[in-house]
């Protein structure tokens, strides 16, 4: 054999490395090794355009928003409001339209009677957005002052009524129509300060009023178990209920005494208190200078701080 075809056949590849590498360059791209050891590398998917591959950073998986709870309070109907606009009316001046939000349940002051909803099954403020006021009912109050307070708290009726959805964004809640118009805002209330405790076994009298006509020292309250005892600027005795668990703290059960010897301007004061009381929805105790207080708010807007009378058995421990 000659030095010519010893060299070609030194030169030869053994029949299974050649297979190997035939496979390699046809199939390189599916087997692990065949690219000098490399794996292939991964491809992305574009953030731009989510169907096609490309050199764009990768789309990952998004992290999940936390909420607090008290975000979570801020993004719901539930608290105190006052109206801020009906519309494209102006707001009478002087006059207050409130409503508040319990689970699905709603009541306040139109500006001047008093309106309620959302007891019926489905009926109210849903956790789904919707405003579905079809058990709404209200007192006819016939109020003539001020002038055009009236013909807003009618406006305001007929928008509430015709409502279909709510949106709150923190401190601001809008009502919608069907059209998706906004047709009623209101403005969260800045709470009480203090905590509602239990007033059982104490006593008060009346400091200063806030937005009412009532002389201060004139107006106590007591309360024992269930039963208050409200005295008047003209000596009467109202002795009601109380609970935090209605829409008002005090129903009136008994009236006792006599104002014939009052005053006229007295009666009227004393016509204040007890409209005041009638419309109370929530209350607070908090401390001041020292000493404790009593700071109740109708649904009117109004606020009537009190003191401790001296014979108050437990204030020491309400607070």
């Amino acid at each position: 054999m000659s030095e010519r075809v010893l060299g070609r056949i030194g030169t030869r590849r053994p029949m299974w490395l050649v297979l190997i590498l035939a496979l390699c360059l046809t199939m390189g791209p599916l087997l692990w090794g065949c690219n000098s050891g490399r794996q292939p590398a991964p491809t992305s998917v574009s953030s731009k355009d989510p169907g096609t591959r490309g050199t764009d950073s990768p789309v990952t998986s998004p992290t999940p928003a936390t909420t607090s709870t008290e975000e979570a309070k801020l993004t719901t109907p539930e608290g105190i409001w006052t109206l801020d606009s009906l519309g494209d009316r102006s707001l009478v001046e002087g006059s207050i339209v409130t409503l508040r939000v319990r689970g699905s349940s709603f009541w306040g002051v139109d500006g001047c009677s008093l309106y309620s909803g959302g007891s019926e099954v489905g009926s109210g403020f849903r956790a789904d957005g919707t405003f579905v006021p079809s058990d709404f009912g209200a007192t006819d109050m016939g109020c003539p002052e001020p002038e055009g307070v009236l013909e807003q708290a009618e406006a305001f009726q007929s928008a509430l009524t015709a409502g279909e959805r709510y949106r709150v964004s923190r401190d601001r809640m809008e009502i919608l129509n069907s059209l998706g118009t906004t047709t009623l805002v209101f403005v969260r209330q800045t709470p009480l300060p203090g905590r509602p405790v239990d007033l059982r076994g104490t006593a008060w009298k009346l400091l200063m009023a806030e937005n009412a006509e009532v002389d201060p020292g004139t107006a106590t309250l007591d309360f024992a178990d269930r039963l208050v005892i409200a005295t008047t600027p003209c000596g009467r005795a109202y002795h009601m209920s109380w609970t935090s668990e209605r829409y008002t703290l005090f129903t009136s059960l008994d009236v006792r005494g006599s104002d014939e010897s009052c005053t006229r301007e007295a009666k009227r004061k004393q016509g204040q208190y007890t409209d005041f009381l009638s419309t109370a929805w929530e209350y607070s105790v908090y401390e001041h200078a020292g000493s404790r207080r009593l700071a109740i708010r109708s649904a009117t807007g109004k606020t009537l701080i009190f003191e401790p009378l001296p014979f108050s058995r437990r204030l020491k421990n309400v607070v």
